[in-house]
């Protein structure tokens, strides 16, 4: 809906409460189905094994036991072949703050670390590229793609790509986390997907400095970290903050709304006790009386207290992004990656504002919850044993340690494996979104089609006060 369209409607419905019949008249649901995926595997080469081997041990007296020991083979060479990666740049440089980086230098330096490891393979890559669904949908594949996990619920039913399990090892597999693997397992109950970082669809960010000058810093969960490590804080504390923050001899709100990134709005109704979507994670049914609750709470910011920027409804994700970088609001809905991106506002490490990242505000009683969005490495499923082998074989090299920690530190993004945790130290903005992304719920099956078909117009609907 376009900010044009923002501004009709019946006076007769505007400022009425939500209620839970008008509610469920204007949300509707939206049905979808799964389907089991089978698809056979080749059994897996063994790259390491355990060896038993007896020591004889000289000193005193001659002493025999008997030990084990690691050996890790040698890749055996296979049949030469050109491997397809579809990527998409994240970050320039290597490792993401290289003065001067371009978004190919990590790439290019991981073909060549492949092609060292694996030297009878030839990779290369594509970034962005149009009509990728097309391709796909016509066969026309990649080995390995990036993506967000959730298309696994648009290539798996259609055995388009394949399950890891029996190509990754199952220390590999114990090594991640539980958010990632809870939305890569497929109905089948196998993983389709390889991590790479785990984004926090949610949480806040808040502009510390302007909370500072409007002497309302301490109504702000910044303090006491060894307390509130999570930086929780209620919904009631929230409104105080925004409200200290609304100042119209500068111009500023405590915040400012979005509708085409609903996820990020979703996060209020989650810290009410609304559940999103039905246990299938098939329909969308924020139908309980927290849902309405935390929706209510909403919309009262901008039309019953004034503290959020008028015109929610229509407006987009960068243009709240615009007024935050530029002192026009305290607060914005966020993610995990900000962190990242506030830390090196103009490239030189200098920040603009003090900045935190914060839990979405709860009602009481409840716990704040937001979505986890995991980035990942789909490998094809490729009929052929020798291509399928080749893409699991990348697949795994994508996902090693050190390729996930330089992504994760150079967006802010949680770490999927357990080993990383503890990665960020006790930075407490890192800290916090850590926390958040384990208590995150799953995003829902056709995560695409909620958004756009049902989400996205309710929050519009209600926002204009027309439900």
């Amino acid at each position: 809906m376009s900010q044009g369209e923002a501004t009709h409607g019946h006076r007769g419905d505007r400022n009425k409460p939500i209620t839970r019949r008008r509610f469920l008249t204007a949300l509707g649901t939206l049905a979808g189905s799964a389907v089991l995926a089978a698809c056979a595997t080749p059994t897996p080469q063994v790259i390491e094994k355990i060896v038993k081997e007896t020591v004889v041990v000289k000193e005193t007296v001659a002493v025999e036991k008997s030990v084990e020991k690691v050996v890790t083979a040698t890749p055996v060479p296979k049949k030469p072949q050109t491997l397809m990666l579809w990527g998409t740049p994240r970050f320039t440089g290597k490792r993401g703050y290289e003065p001067g980086g371009k978004d190919t230098d990590w790439w290019d330096w991981q073909v060549q670390l492949f092609q060292e490891k694996y030297p009878w393979y030839t990779l290369k890559y594509e970034l962005g590229g149009s009509n990728r669904a097309a391709a796909i949908a016509a066969g026309d594949w990649p080995h390995v793609l990036y993506s967000g996990a959730s298309l696994m619920w648009t290539y798996a039913p259609q055995k388009q790509i394949a399950p890891i399990n029996d190509f990754t090892p199952k220390e590999t597999i114990d090594n991640w986390i539980e958010p990632f693997k809870n939305e890569t397992t497929y109905v089948d109950g196998k993983l389709y997907a390889f991590p790479i970082v785990v984004a926090v669809g949610g949480g806040l960010m808040l502009n510390l400095t302007m909370a500072e000058k409007n002497k309302v810093l301490d109504l702000a969960p910044v303090k006491d970290f060894e307390k509130n490590p999570g930086r929780h804080w209620s919904a009631d504390q929230c409104l105080e903050f925004m409200k200290g923050n609304t100042v119209a001899a500068d111009g500023t709100y405590g915040t400012a709304w979005m509708t085409d990134w609903a996820y990020q709005v979703d996060q209020f109704l989650y810290s009410h006790g609304a559940r999103m979507y039905t246990p299938d994670q098939c329909k969308v049914a924020p139908t309980r009386p927290e849902g309405v609750k935390g929706l209510q709470w909403l919309v009262d910011t901008e039309h019953k207290h004034k503290v959020a920027v008028p015109g929610s409804s229509g407006r987009t994700q960068d243009t709240a992004l615009k007024m935050f970088v530029e002192g026009k609001i305290a607060m914005i809905p966020s993610q995990s990656a900000y962190i990242g991106i506030f830390r090196r506002t103009d490239g030189s490490g200098i920040e603009k504002f003090k900045f935190a990242f914060v839990a979405p505000p709860t009602d009481a009683g409840q716990e704040p919850a937001s979505y986890v969005n995991p980035h990942c490495w789909f490998a094809f499923n490729f009929k052929e044993s020798e291509k399928l082998e080749a893409a699991m074989v990348l697949g795994n090299f994508l996902s090693r340690e050190e390729s996930v920690e330089v992504h994760c530190r150079a967006r802010g993004y949680v770490p999927p494996l357990k080993s990383l945790e503890k990665m960020f130290g006790v930075d407490p903005d890192h800290f916090a979104s850590v926390q958040l992304a384990y208590k995150g719920g799953l995003r829902g099956h056709r995560v695409g089609e909620v958004q756009t078909e049902c989400l996205v117009p309710m929050y519009d609907k209600a926002f204009l006060q027309k439900m």
